[in-house]
Order: structure tokens, then C-alpha cells, then sequence
């Protein structure tokens, strides 16, 4: 099979695995809001409200992974506040600054990548953090630690 065999075109890639998008806004921008849109029954994580660490989870992507849970949709709402609530975690566990921040860019990135790879569309959001580099603002995904913002993006 040569190469241009293998190439499929976006509308063909979301059909077999489905839609990945991460959207980053302010508070009440309606990223919540835009979970409304997304297709099949809809699963939306809310880390304010259901999220206590990194193993619940961990539970609900291999309930999902299984099929133990039956949905087409799902949604983290927010990576922003997950990566704050393992940032807390780390460093009630680790005394080393730099260890905890590395230690939940690992994680969340691990995390990402797992529902990124679900069968299912999957939907990422985040605050939104805001940078002034010598008066030009940057805008991205709000996160515990400025190059795990960087390198979700």
C-alpha cells in the first residue's frame, strides 16, 4: 500500500474516530454551552463538581475504553482546573517544587492523550491565560504551569 493509499481526508478521520477539540475561552464565554452541540449522548467531566484527583479519572477513560460506559461524545470541562487540582495534590506530596509541576505536566498530558485516543469525540476546555510579552498579548489554554499551556497547544 503506498502512501497516497493511506491518506484520508478529515471528514473521514472524525468518522472513524471521531471529532478532537480543545477550546480555551474567559469565564461565561459558553464553552460549557458547547457541549450542546456535540453529537450522540454526551458525557461531560466536570472537575469542579466530580474530579477529586487523577484516578477518578483514570476510572471513568477505562470505564469508556471498555464500553462499560456507553457514550459517543464526552467532554473534560476543565483541563484548566484538573492540572490546578493535581498541582494542590503533587505538592502536598512532593516538597520539590519543580518535581510537582513536571510531575502534573506528565499526567495531564498522559491524561489528554489517553481521551484523545478514545474511539469518540472528545472535547478539551480550559480557561484561558492570557501573556504580556513586551506588550503583545498571547492568549492560550490556561494551565497549573506555563509549558503545560504551551505544549497541549
Amino acid at each position: 500500500m503506498s502512501l497516497k493509499d493511506k491518506i484520508k481526508t478529515p471528514d473521514k478521520m472524525v468518522d472513524q474516530q471521531g471529532a478532537k477539540l480543545l477550546i480555551y475561552g474567559q469565564a461565561g464565554s459558553g464553552k460549557t454551552y458547547a457541549t450542546q452541540s456535540m453529537p450522540g449522548k454526551v458525557l461531560v467531566i466536570s472537575a469542579e463538581a466530580e474530579v477529586k484527583g487523577y484516578d477518578d479519572l483514570r476510572e471513568v477513560y477505562a470505564a469508556l475504553k471498555s464500553g462499560e460506559l456507553a457514550y459517543d461524545s464526552v467532554c473534560l470541562d476543565s483541563v484548566s482546573e484538573i492540572s490546578e487540582i493535581l498541582l494542590v495534590h503533587e505538592k502536598n506530596r512532593n516538597k520539590d517544587g519543580r518535581m510537582a509541576y513536571q510531575n502534573v505536566s506528565e499526567a495531564v498530558t498522559s491524561l489528554m492523550r489517553s481521551f484523545r485516543d478514545l474511539d469518540m469525540h472528545v472535547l478539551f476546555l480550559c480557561k484561558e491565560g492570557k501573556e504580556n510579552n513586551d506588550g503583545v498579548f498571547f492568549f492560550g489554554p490556561k494551565m497549573a504551569s506555563k509549558p503545560l499551556g504551551d505544549a497541549i497547544t
